[in-house]
């Protein structure tokens, strides 16, 4: 995307393809999340090639981001916080389980056993935004089992990044360096924590001041801002820009 025409032409072309293949699947009640994966198949590359890839990923990554925030303006950290027990142990157990599942199955299959664990490690998380969007569209996000469920997927996101530091080990390319792997790990989860911190009190109070002057232009840009912000710093420590942007919406919340 090298121009503004062609920006407004992919967005145009996606936006006119997501209206028209939802509007063919409400007669067939086709859930939301599989028109908006049709829309991408259409009009992308591996399509009728209408987007180019680098259009296609942008525009994705942007839309994932809304989405997430969306989601999170809706949640109540509260009681996030009140069901830390059940998802420490449920998330922790379902990581586990399903990794060690796969490991094993491959394992028999006679693959080595660090690619084995790798893709464990690639198996066991879920699509935050996929299911996040299915419970929100069924209205199961304010149920019981939808807090659960998203706590879960919270704490798989952020599994995610001592995942990922543990890759090089794994590959047993850095046996003389596991300290330095392991400093890294304990830096990144510093990192992370840090941010979540900074969003649940800061945040707040900024939106107060800005709220306080009486421009409402003014309180859109401050909440974009903290939007792609949060989503930005997340992004660096190697967390989704899906998780940043839902803990945005939630610490706006």
């Amino acid at each position: 995307m090298n121009t503004d025409a062609e920006l407004i032409t992919a967005v145009f072309i996606i936006l006119a393809c997501a209206l028209a293949i939802q509007l063919l699947g409400r007669r067939i009640k086709m859930p939301l999340i599989i028109g908006y994966f049709l829309t991408g198949i259409v009009v992308g590359p591996y399509g009728l090639g209408l987007i180019g890839e680098s259009g296609v990923s942008l525009l994705a990554e942007l839309g994932v981001i809304l989405l997430m925030f969306t989601i999170g303006l809706e949640i109540s950290l509260k009681n996030l916080i009140s069901m830390k027990k059940v998802v420490l142990i449920g998330g922790g157990l379902q990581l586990c389980l399903t990794t060690a599942a796969v490991w094993a199955i491959m394992v028999m299959l006679g693959f080595p056993s660090n690619t084995a664990l790798f893709t464990g490690f690639l198996i066991a998380p879920s699509s935050t935004a996929i299911i996040m969007s299915l419970y929100q569209q069924s209205g199961d996000i304010e149920n019981a089992h939808g807090k659960i469920a998203l706590g879960m997927l919270i704490f798989q996101d952020i599994c995610v990044i001592p995942m990922m530091l543990l890759v090089p080990i794994i590959a047993g390319n850095s046996s003389k360096n596991l300290a330095f792997e392991l400093l890294n790990l304990g830096f990144g989860m510093l990192i992370l924590a840090f941010v979540l911190v900074a969003a649940i009190i800061f945040v707040p109070r900024l939106l107060t001041k800005v709220a306080s002057f009486r421009n409402h232009e003014l309180f859109v840009i401050t909440i974009v801002v903290i939007c792609f912000g949060i989503a930005w710093l997340m992004s660096l420590n190697g967390v989704s820009l899906a998780l940043g942007a839902f803990l945005a919406g939630v610490a706006i919340s």
